[in-house]
C-alpha cells in the first residue's frame, strides 16, 4: 500500500530539514513524497534538495506553483500528481515520528478503514510551556456518524495534519483557496464521506505552535471573506445527506455558528475603524439565519445565540459592542 506525503513548501528555511528528515526516516517505506514550492522567496528549496541528496533520498516528486499561491492550492496541486492509496499531510514547520505512516497504513489496511487519526503532540516553538498531548477523545474502530458527533462538539481537533485518508476521499472534496482555516471547512465533509475510521491513541505528529501562526495573530481579512461561502457548503451537504440525523444537522449548524462568532470576535478586537472590518461582517451577517440561530438557543454556551443575533441585526453594533479599540477607552 503505497502512502502520497504532501509538504507544501514557504518561508520555512528554519524548519524544512527537521521536517523532511522525520519523512525520511520513516521505518515504512511504501511512500512517494510529493514537496510543493509555493513560490518561496528563501533557501528552503534549495535546502530540500540538498538534504535529499545527502540521504540519497530519490522517491521524492518536485511540483513549484506558478505563483505564491497558499496552502490550499499546494495542497491540491498534490492531490492531483498523487499515486498513493493513502494520503498523508505534513506541515513543512512539523515533524513526524519514525513509526507514524509505518503504525497508520497497518491500521488502515488490518481494519480496512478510509481514515486513520493519531494524537498530537503540540510544542510552543518559544518554550513558553512543557509540550502537551493533544490525545482523541475516541479510541479504535468508529463510524463515520460517531466520529463527526465527536468533532462537532468540539471533542475532536479539525486539523488536518494528523489523519492518514483514502486518496479516493478526495475525488470531489478540495481545499478551498484563498481562505483561512482551510482544515475546519474540509475535514467534516472528509470524516461524513469515509465508512469508518480508527482512533489511534498515539502521539504521532509533532505541531509546533509559533508566534505568527494564524493561530495567534488576525492576518489578512480578506481570507476570511470565503469563510462564510464554504460553511453554507458544508451546512447544505449535510441537509442533502439523507443519512445525516435531525440532531447531527443541528450539531452541524453549532458548530459553524460557534467559528462564526469566534472569527468575528478576533475581526473585531483587532483594533480597526469599522470601515476596515465592515465587509467582512457584514458577508458572515448575511450568511446567519434567524431561524438557525433559534434552534441552536438550547446549547451548552447559553451566550452564543446572543452574540449572533446582534451580528445578524446589525454588524455595525456587534463591532460597536465588541470592539477593542471602544472597550480600550
Amino acid at each position: 500500500m503505497k502512502v502520497s506525503v504532501i509538504v507544501p513548501v514557504f518561508k520555512v528555511e528554519a524548519h524544512i530539514e527537521a521536517c523532511l528528515q522525520s519523512i525520511i526516516n520513516q521505518t515504512y517505506q511504501d511512500i512517494e513524497l510529493i514537496v510543493i514550492d509555493d513560490k518561496s522567496p528563501d533557501n528552503s528549496n534549495a535546502l530540500a534538495k540538498e538534504l535529499f541528496v545527502k540521504n540519497n533520498y530519490t522517491k521524492v516528486k518536485f511540483l513549484e506553483n506558478a505563483y505564491n499561491s497558499g496552502v490550499s492550492v499546494s495542497r491540491n496541486n498534490g492531490l492531483a500528481i498523487a499515486t498513493g492509496d493513502y494520503i498523508l499531510f505534513v506541515d513543512s514547520d512539523d515533524t513526524i515520528a519514525p513509526t507514524m505512516i509505518g503504525d497508520m497504513a497497518s491500521l488502515a489496511m488490518q481494519h480496512e478503514v478510509d481514515i486513520v487519526v493519531c494524537d498530537t503532540l503540540r510544542v510552543r516553538a518559544d518554550g513558553s510551556a512543557e509540550p502537551e498531548v493533544w490525545k482523541a477523545s475516541l479510541t479504535g474502530l468508529v463510524d463515520s456518524a460517531t466520529a463527526i458527533d465527536a468533532m462537532l462538539r468540539f471533542k475532536e481537533k479539525s486539523y488536518i495534519w494528523n489523519n492518514l485518508y483514502r486518496k479516493s476521499l478526495f475525488d470531489d472534496i478540495k481545499f478551498v483557496d484563498n481562505i483561512y482555516y482551510e482544515d475546519v471547512l474540509i475535514k467534516p465533509l472528509l470524516w461524513k464521506k469515509a465508512r469508518q475510521l480508527y482512533f489511534y491513541p498515539k502521539p504521532l505528529y509533532t505541531y509546533f505552535e509559533r508566534s505568527g501562526s494564524i493561530t495567534t495573530r488576525l492576518g489578512d481579512l480578506n481570507k476570511y471573506l470565503g469563510i462564510p461561502d464554504c460553511c453554507k457548503a458544508i451546512e447544505d451537504a449535510f441537509a442533502r445527506d439523507t443519512q445525516a440525523s435531525q440532531a447531527m444537522r443541528i450539531n452541524m449548524v453549532l458548530f459553524l455558528y460557534t467559528w462564526i462568532r469566534n472569527l468575528t470576535l478576533t475581526i473585531t478586537s483587532a483594533n480597526m475603524p469599522y470601515e476596515v472590518v465592515k465587509q467582512p461582517l457584514e458577508k458572515y451577517s448575511s450568511y446567519l439565519k434567524l431561524s438557525n440561530i433559534l434552534k441552536i438557543g438550547n446549547g451548552v454556551d447559553k451566550r452564543l445565540p446572543l452574540f449572533l443575533l446582534i451580528l445578524k441585526i446589525s454588524p455595525y453594533l456587534y463591532w460597536k459592542r465588541f470592539s477593542t479599540q471602544l472597550l480600550a477607552k
